[in-house]
């Protein structure tokens, strides 16, 4: 009995290769382009000294080396009409990662009140695309 001989087109050949050999490679070193940062989130309320929620707020989350001063990095968000608040924060990783995170939050426009303390917090970053750590980080801004 001769040998089966099964014949596989060119072009399959290329595509299932190709396909081999992207499944073996880092895009980021293909493309040289850098990876996308690591993520957390900083989530809270903002309320007022008696305790009322604050609509409008601005909240800023920064990073900077140890001493928090200068701010190297910032985000920001806004209050929502219940004074929530959810602001990504990002880290490229390397010597940086025990550098000073804060947060703080500063009135509306038009509000006599002063603007929060600010809040250090630790978060621990992951890559992008998968589920981001988070901390809560709630707010009180200061009487005029």
């Amino acid at each position: 009995m001769p040998p089966i001989r099964i014949r596989i087109p060119r072009m399959l050949l290329v595509v299932l290769g190709l396909m081999l050999f992207v499944s073996c490679v880092n895009p980021y070193e293909t493309c040289a382009c850098s990876p996308p940062p690591d993520e957390a989130v900083v989530y809270g309320r903002v309320t007022d000294p008696s305790g009322a929620v604050v609509a409008g707020a601005l909240v800023r989350a920064e990073r900077g080396p140890p001493g928090c001063q200068p701010s190297v990095e910032r985000w920001e968000g806004t209050t929502s009409a219940t004074g929530r608040y959810r602001v990504s924060v990002y880290s490229h990783g390397g010597p940086d990662a025990d550098w000073c995170q804060r947060v703080f939050a500063l009135p509306p426009a038009g509000s006599t009140l002063r603007g929060s303390d600010s809040v250090a917090f630790t978060v621990r970053y992951r890559p992008a695309g998968s589920q981001p750590d988070s901390v809560r980080v709630d707010l009180v801004l200061r009487a005029p």
